[in-house]
């Protein structure tokens, strides 16, 4: 009970910043672009690098939300966040392929 007190007052204030408006995704198409996409999303949380899944996870969180309640400033907000946390991961991994060819 005390957990719900203190979850509820954040859960409404992000309810209230989403709503539905700007809806662009209409097409099969689409929405199968967006699920490629949050697929992607969902393999570069399971990459191991430290720390390298909070921003893949929060773009999947965003996108989820937006999703269902049909709100396209969202779902813009979420893909950005998932681009950026896609070229970090590439980032990294190409780093570190670069360290180790160093060493070896």
């Amino acid at each position: 009970m005390a957990l719900l007190a203190r979850i509820l007052p954040w859960l409404r204030w992000i309810e209230s910043g989403v709503k539905p408006r700007f809806w662009f995704l209409e097409t099969r198409r689409a929405e199968r672009l967006l699920g490629a996409f949050t697929l992607l999303l969902a393999i570069v949380v399971f990459v191991p690098i430290p720390f390298g899944n909070w921003f893949p996870a929060l773009a999947l969180a965003v996108i989820g939300l937006s999703v269902t309640e049909r709100d396209g400033y969202g779902l813009i907000i979420g893909t950005f966040i998932g681009v950026l946390s896609i070229m970090l991961a590439v980032l990294v991994i190409v780093a570190a392929g670069a360290l180790l060819a160093m060493l070896f």
